[in-house]
């Protein structure tokens, strides 16, 4: 038998991608009129005049002899969303300067000098004149200025390269055309995302933190929550070639053939190829999964998840990470090999452990999520 079949995480992912089709119908209203708002945008102009748009409205009406489609929706676009986001923005770094408490507010307050003594008396100078003693109060006082002093030339320096770094990356990113993006999707539906991600350049292991686009509709949370500071998980949908999903998680095709025929079996050609007509599966085989970035759990205490399953993985941790694909029984950044790891003590490897951390700690952050929305749908 197979090992995917006896996968213990199989549960596990039934009960996520369960959540996520309860999310993408809570998002539907949002997606009816995203879809309806595209529709004026980049529909042909003889579709205002279908029978489909006839019937939405302008029911009971006969239709003119002459119909003419004038895009307002483009004209809007155009016009507006150079002015929102025409260049990248100059960033700047500057660092944390602290208040200079005055001695006298602190205790300190100078003492008269007194000569310093020695074995045979008072210390004398070269001029003849005794040595005085430093007052002890202000030389730490004097210690504690130059110390906050040179911490505070050490920040500058740290906001510099960081000031230099934060510039370089808009430019080597293409942050502004990534904008311009998610800012007309915003105008267009009422929403854009930009998501904020680790790059390696072709060829390269060196990796840039940026900020990318991607449409909307791929982006689905928690409907549980009535606003967004109270999401508890959100999810990202890719579609990407089954050769490069393999490579990327260290699988194998056939671990992914389960979702090619899952896939084309439940979506048909219309809803895959929506809006652009593009990731249809015409060039190469293509998996649709969701990357899972969860602030509740790895999933066993979802409600309706598997009971025998329930606190088994509490040593994840709250913040996890799981990427999942319709017909795979496991997460793909779980491979099946992945559970002969040998364990410790709470029941997990640190393979397994370390596979399902966020690849940027955004929970640090208060409200902290792998990407930042542009919305004004209500």
């Amino acid at each position: 038998m197979p090992m995917a079949e006896d996968n213990p995480l199989r549960p596990i992912v039934a009960t996520w991608l369960k959540k996520i089709e309860l999310a993408q119908k809570h998002k539907k209203p949002f997606s009816d009129d995203a879809k309806e708002a595209m529709g004026f945008y980049a529909s042909d102009p003889e579709a205002m005049w279908g029978p489909e748009q006839a019937r939405a409205y302008a029911k009971g009406i006969d239709l003119p002899a002459v119909r003419i489609c004038v895009n307002r929706v483009w004209e809007a676009v155009r016009l507006f969303t150079s002015v929102i986001h025409h260049r990248n923005p100059t960033r700047a770094v500057t660092p944390k300067d602290y208040p200079v408490v005055p001695a006298p507010l602190l205790g300190i307050f100078p003492q008269p000098p007194v000569p310093q003594m020695g074995p045979n008396g008072p210390v004398m100078g070269p001029d003849g004149q005794p040595a005085m003693m430093p007052d002890p109060g202000m030389m730490a006082y004097q210690q504690g200025m130059q110390q906050q002093q040179f911490s505070y030339e050490r920040r500058k320096i740290i906001a510099a390269l960081l000031e230099q770094y934060l510039n370089y990356t808009p430019n080597e990113l293409n942050l502004k055309q990534h904008s311009r993006k998610v800012v007309e999707e915003a105008f267009i539906k009422g929403a854009g995302v930009w998501w904020h991600e680790l790059y390696s350049p072709p060829g390269s292991a060196v990796k840039f933190a940026g900020s990318f686009y991607d449409s909307v509709d791929n982006l689905v949370w928690d409907p549980d929550a009535d606003e967004f500071e109270d999401i508890r998980w959100c999810a990202r949908k890719r579609i990407q070639p089954i050769d490069e999903v393999a490579a990327k998680f260290g699988l194998s095709r056939d671990d992914l053939k389960g979702h090619i025929e899952s896939y084309s079996s439940r979506v048909d050609e219309k809803e895959r190829g929506y809006e652009t007509k593009r990731r249809n599966g015409q060039t190469n085989d293509i998996v649709c999964y969701w990357e899972i970035y969860s602030k509740t759990g790895f999933g066993d205490r979802l409600k309706d998840a598997d009971k025998d399953l329930r606190g088994k993985f509490d040593a994840m941790g709250p913040n996890c990470y799981l990427v999942v694909s319709e017909g795979v029984d496991f997460p793909l950044n779980m491979p099946p090999a992945m559970l002969q790891e040998p364990v410790d003590e709470t029941g997990i490897s640190q393979q397994m452990f370390l596979a399902a951390q966020w690849p940027i700690p955004f929970w640090a952050e208060p409200g902290g999520w792998p990407f930042t929305l542009l919305a004004w749908h209500g």
